[in-house]
């Protein structure tokens, strides 16, 4: 996983605030401009623990803040499939300008950025897969 495969699954990535670098580095923190329901924020992605299909990200944006598990691997049992996972860790309650958002609505935004994340890297896994099938078919 790099900078250049994040801005594909980071929600409603617009661009990067700071040149990230080639590679992640753990602790160090990417910025980049995104929206929260409509509304332009910034957010920072810190890299806590990566092993080979598997990645520790605490993910800001604006105010909302979690922590995210990810695993990728292939699927047991079925040829060609991969299994993309996603655990998210948020408080239940999140402070607004002059209010906070209950853990309903919190849970509620944690859903739809989920699911925007998990569609990102199935695609990006698809891709991957497509493009390795392709280089072992060139190379038979």
């Amino acid at each position: 996983m790099s900078p250049a495969a994040a801005a594909q699954w980071l929600p409603n990535h617009e661009g990067w605030i700071d040149a990230p670098p080639a590679v992640f580095v753990l602790m160090s923190p990417l910025r980049f401009r995104s929206r929260l329901n409509r509304l332009p924020v910034n957010g920072e992605a810190r890299l806590i623990e990566a092993r080979p299909g598997r990645a520790r990200v605490r993910l800001r944006l604006g105010l909302f803040a979690l922590e995210a598990r990810f695993a990728i691997g292939r699927e047991p049992g079925a040829a060609g499939a991969t299994r993309v996972g996603l655990v998210a860790s948020f408080e239940n309650e999140v402070p607004v300008v002059s209010n906070s958002l209950d853990r309903f609505a919190v849970k509620k935004l944690a859903s739809q950025l989920a699911e925007q994340v998990l569609a990102a890297l199935a695609k990006q896994a698809e891709q991957e897969q497509t493009a390795l099938e392709a280089l072992e078919e060139e190379t038979d």
